[in-house]
């Protein structure tokens, strides 16, 4: 058999979801390992020039030929269950999209991947709200990168519905919810606002650009938006007993600035202080606040607030 045929026999393996292992492939066409080895390497060169992905499996020592409308196992693996956890959608757009990605991995792959998120689909808890937000997160991404300012009608925390005029400009996920950042031109200022709650979206006709003076790149603001609560903007200090790269995840942009003999360390960190105190009396006792006093003041305040309930 010629090498050419070989290799394009291979090829067709591949192709049909077909994993091969150089070692059994040197067995079937009987021809050395180094043969085998050379009609792999060639099969990823014409592989990338068509946009194809050679996936190998170090534990079965097996290679895969991964399509451009295939997922990777450990890939949908790892989507599906961060999706599952996340708890942000319906049970009825979680499945949309769930069944979507398993249906992106090869055939022989499904059936293992819906089992092992069987239970957790069975005892999925969509959030309160309760809000299909898909076809919101497509408008909503539509007007961001367009620019298009928006009339919009928001439902809060204590159930009043506001009126606002605001240029959404940016949307993520955070903390189980969607969020969008806004800025308010006529207040000079940027707020966040949950996806879910948005009633109502109207285009505008109102050119709405940001000052120079006042416009702030995304990541500075997902940094400043810090678990989505407003306050005051503030650089602090904080003497923390617990899981340091827990403290640390939390405040993408804090440092350790001193390790104390018992492991503990004095964290600086900059956010939001209404959401920081939030996070920070969550960690209990493995928490002290040292500056500035403005926070150290107002944590006191509010752990004495918690004693009263008690008394």
């Amino acid at each position: 058999m010629s090498s050419n045929i070989r290799i394009t026999e291979i090829l067709f393996k591949l192709m049909n979801d077909n994993s091969v292992s150089i070692v059994d492939l040197s067995k079937e066409y009987q021809v050395e390992v180094r043969t085998i080895q050379r009609d792999i390497a060639t099969i990823k060169q014409v592989a990338e020039c068509s946009n194809l992905f050679m996936s190998y499996d170090k534990r079965a020592r097996r290679y895969s030929l991964v399509t451009p409308d295939k997922l990777i196992f450990e890939d949908a693996l790892a989507m599906t269950k961060i999706l599952l956890a996340s708890r942000s959608l319906t049970t009825a757009e979680m499945k949309k999209i769930l069944y979507h990605i398993i249906s992106l991995t090869p055939k022989k792959e499904r059936d293992f991947i819906l089992k092992s998120i069987k239970n957790e689909l069975t005892f999925y808890y969509p959030l309160e709200h309760k809000k299909d937000l898909l076809e919101k997160i497509k408008k909503m991404t539509h007007f961001i990168s367009k620019k298009i300012g928006l009339f919009v009608s928001y439902k809060k925390n204590d159930g009043f519905i506001i009126t606002r005029q605001v240029l959404p400009v940016s949307l993520f996920f955070s903390e189980y919810y969607f969020y969008v950042i806004c800025y308010e031109a006529n207040k000079k200022r940027y707020i966040n606002l949950r996806l879910d709650r948005f009633i109502e979206m109207t285009a505008t006709n109102q050119i709405f650009l940001i000052s120079h003076k006042d416009r702030i790149e995304e990541r500075e603001l997902r940094e400043k938006m810090l678990f989505m609560y407003s306050g005051d903007q503030q650089t602090f200090v904080f003497r923390f007993w617990g899981i340091v790269e827990a403290a640390l995840d939390k405040f993408p942009t804090s440092k350790i600035i001193h390790t104390y003999e018992d492991t503990s360390v004095d964290i600086q960190a900059t956010a939001h202080d209404t959401g920081a105190i939030m996070w920070l009396l969550s960690q209990g006792s493995n928490v002290k606040v040292l500056s500035p006093n403005s926070l150290v003041e107002k944590m006191k305040e509010e752990i004495r607030r918690m004693i009263h309930l008690y008394e």
